[in-house]
């Protein structure tokens, strides 16, 4: 079969690392993997070339696909499809919302690419509506975007196109655009590549002198909160256990006023804090077996507990809106897909009941060591329960194979005339100026 994963990025988070564990497990069973890129300084370039089976179709427009004029949609189809075969048949997989209009606008009308979208995030779609929106999404702005989008989600419903990462995505989906159908089908979490049986494994040892606490994820506004609300918590632990030296260890990495939000708002006292940056996606299994606790979301989280590491998920949340009852052991979760969603149930009106107080789950095993074996059992089983890429991968295939979206013609959102033409004059402007730079 032939894959087109749709997703250009230069940088590293959890869909570029799913996207790059999904090729490789897929160009072992000798299937093709075609990614669209935007440049060679690309993240699935950089990790990928080489390998048998993977190719790469070079984009040429770099612009929201709204703002694009008919002449320049033209010119790209055009240079899309020299790169393909265009007797075979393609999935076309897109993972955000943005992709997903560039596979509408290039390939939905014809009949040899069928299009299906994955959904990595709750708010991903309504985020786009606003110009400038920054931030968590809390209230419904019913433009005529928004209405495009809700027909859009009713499309991809009816033609079985759409693969939802957790339940939380259709929980606020189904509010935030007043939907009337269910998604009543179980809802098949996204995998991660299996551990090869040499891998090291984390070996939970009990200590009374210090706890090692990791935590791995992007610096986002969606997470930084909670990477804040993890270091007061270890800081009040830590004057509640004078004798005990805690250290905290942040994978990650943002953009420079994410990163400087993070450093702003975490002021080290008792507890030892060190940034690690970023640390290459094959070497985190052997990273997060030197700690005691790994504290995560989305399918980071998954990872720590694949190799032993008693996993805790926490909710992201936005500034100062942090409930108490916020996080998890892994393997407690019962909601579907569920990796730190829910402060998106609490703005649709629901809530996850299984959530308890961050610092009771810390300090019951500070008290009570010999239970980090028992989480870190649990933890890693539940990952391999629900998240194996040899079982996982099987589900996510199955649905972008059988998706109907294909042929349909299906129109791509676009802005006015005047809005085109204003970014137009704007991009124009923008390159001319970075030419005298």
């Amino acid at each position: 079969m032939n894959f087109i994963l749709n997703n250009s990025n230069n940088k590293i988070g959890g869909i570029e690392v799913l996207f790059l564990e999904i090729a490789r497990f897929l160009s072992h069973k000798q299937h093709n993997i075609y990614f669209v890129i935007s440049s060679d300084d690309d993240i699935y370039m950089k990790n990928l070339i080489g390998i048998s089976n993977v190719y790469f179709l070079k984009k040429q427009i770099t612009k929201p696909i709204e703002f694009i004029t008919d002449s320049e949609l033209e010119l790209e189809r055009k240079n899309i499809f020299s790169q393909l075969d265009c007797d075979r048949v393609y999935y076309v997989i897109s993972p955000f919302y943005g992709d997903l209009q560039y596979a509408i606008a290039m390939f939905s009308s014809y009949k040899r690419f069928y299009l299906s979208h994955l959904w990595p995030h709750p708010q991903d779609w309504c985020s786009t509506i606003k110009f400038l929106n920054k931030g968590f999404v809390t209230t419904k702005h019913k433009s005529s975007k928004y209405f495009y989008q809700k027909k859009l989600i009713e499309f991809l419903h009816k033609k079985k196109a759409d693969f939802y990462s957790a339940r939380a995505v259709v929980v606020f989906n189904k509010w935030y655009y007043e939907l009337d159908f269910e998604v009543d089908r179980k809802i098949e979490a996204l995998p991660i590549s299996d551990l090869f049986n040499d891998k090291v494994v984390y070996n939970p040892i009990n200590r009374f002198d210090i706890l090692k606490v990791v935590w791995c994820g992007r610096f986002e506004y969606f997470k930084n909160e909670a990477i804040i609300q993890i270091h007061n918590t270890l800081e009040l632990l830590a004057k509640q256990y004078p004798k005990m030296t805690i250290q905290y260890d942040i994978i990650g990495y943002g953009y420079k006023k994410q990163t400087k939000d993070v450093k702003d708002n975490i002021k080290p006292e008792k507890v030892n804090v060190n940034y690690l940056g970023i640390i290459d996606p094959d070497k985190l299994s052997d990273v997060f077996k030197e700690y005691d606790i790994g504290i995560g979301m989305g399918l980071t989280v998954k990872k720590m507990g694949q190799v032993g590491l008693p996993s805790i998920i926490i909710d992201s949340t936005e500034r100062g809106s942090m409930p108490e009852n916020n996080a998890n052991w892994l393997y407690e979760t019962t909601e579907e897909g569920d990796a730190g969603d829910g402060y998106y149930y609490k703005i649709s009106g629901g809530k996850i009941n299984v959530r308890k107080p961050l610092f009771e789950l810390l300090q019951n095993v500070i008290d009570n060591p010999s239970l980090l074996k028992k989480h870190s059992e649990k933890s890693k089983q539940y990952v391999e329960d629900n998240y194996s890429m040899k079982k996982q991968v099987d589900f996510l295939i199955h649905r972008v194979t059988n998706s109907e979206f294909v042929g349909c013609d299906f129109p791509f959102f676009r802005r006015s005339i005047f809005l085109r033409y204003a970014y137009f004059v704007a991009y124009k402007l923008n390159k001319i100026a970075k030419n005298f730079i």
